[in-house]
């Protein structure tokens, strides 16, 4: 491993542990948000913009004609959301005294396909079935699942201690580039190693997974 990974590993360890001692003083700015713990979104979507503390982010499609979000708290401890221009923008209700241990669910309509989908959590796990056109998943401490029928351009998931599973068709090729300290992969694909890459396929999508001690799992999406 060369010394450009090993400082980067070092410097996310260093955010990770930043992260994690502020987590209980996170202060957002709500003056444009709506509070809610389950609303219905009758606008189309054409990003997701998340940002939440712990337990649990989930992405995923339903058959009604709408978007929902809820979590598993209610209005005395609010979520707030704004629409900007078709992105749906969530934050928790976190600003130093929220509580801990909400969850978050975002069903979206059969079909919908994202122009990008950005979901930044401190110690939640993350399970996105999304179709999307780019995706960009940070976690501290989380797993991260992420399974699709839709190829996408470019995929970045970091993580410090949790692990990655990656579920695509075996239709759809990829390079994948994986940097970990200790973390390990597997793949139910065939994948060749050309210049450190893991590829498969016409390699289209392009991911990048960084772990500290995660480890990356590739699975075929049936």
């Amino acid at each position: 491993m060369n010394c450009r990974i090993i400082m980067k590993k070092i410097m996310i360890c260093g955010l990770a542990a930043l992260a994690m001692l502020c987590s209980s003083c996170i202060h957002i700015d709500l003056g444009d948000y709506y509070r809610f713990n389950d609303v219905q979104i009758s606008e189309p979507l054409t990003g997701l913009d998340i940002e939440w503390r712990d337990s649990r982010v989930d992405i995923c499609y339903w058959d009604k004609p709408y978007t929902r979000i809820y979590d598993n708290s209610d209005m005395s401890a609010p979520s707030y959301y704004r629409m900007d221009g078709g992105v749906l923008v969530v934050r928790d209700s976190d600003n130093g005294h929220g509580v801990y241990g909400k969850t978050l669910t975002v069903c979206l309509p059969q079909g919908t396909v994202l122009n990008y989908c950005d979901i930044d959590v401190i110690s939640a796990n993350v399970y996105a079935d999304v179709d999307t056109k780019d995706l960009d998943i940070d976690t501290v401490s989380g797993n991260v699942r992420y399974s699709t029928w839709y190829a996408p351009y470019e995929v970045d998931i970091d993580t410090t201690s949790g692990c990655v599973t990656i579920a695509f068709p075996d239709t759809f090729g990829f390079t994948c580039d994986f940097d970990s300290v200790s973390g390990g992969y597997s793949s139910e694909f065939r994948v060749v190693i050309r210049d450190g890459y893991i590829c498969y396929g016409d390699m289209f999508s392009s991911i990048e997974v960084d772990t500290v001690s995660g480890n990356l799992d590739l699975v075929v999406n049936r």
